[in-house]
């Protein structure tokens, strides 16, 4: 099991892009937590690593209809 960060930036608050995370996080059986601030979305998650490629690219391409994604960015990390 390996850590990842991904960091979402752009229009991702209050339109339902954390819920995206929660649903799909919980469909993949995934652990971590996400915090949706004024930076934009972080998104912290332990997962294999196919899993975790998998997330992120849901994550970046079914976004709500509303949100405008500027950056975004996908690391593995140090175990939290």
């Amino acid at each position: 099991m390996n850590t990842y960060y991904i960091h979402i930036r752009g229009l991702v608050w209050g339109i339902g892009c954390c819920s995206l995370v929660c649903r799909v996080s919980k469909e993949k059986n995934i652990k971590g937590w996400v915090s949706n601030t004024t930076d934009g979305l972080q998104i912290t998650l332990n997962s294999l690593p196919e899993d975790a490629l998998d997330f992120y690219d849901l994550s970046i391409h079914q976004t709500p209809p509303q949100s405008i994604i500027s950056s975004h960015h996908f690391e593995k990390i140090k175990h939290k």
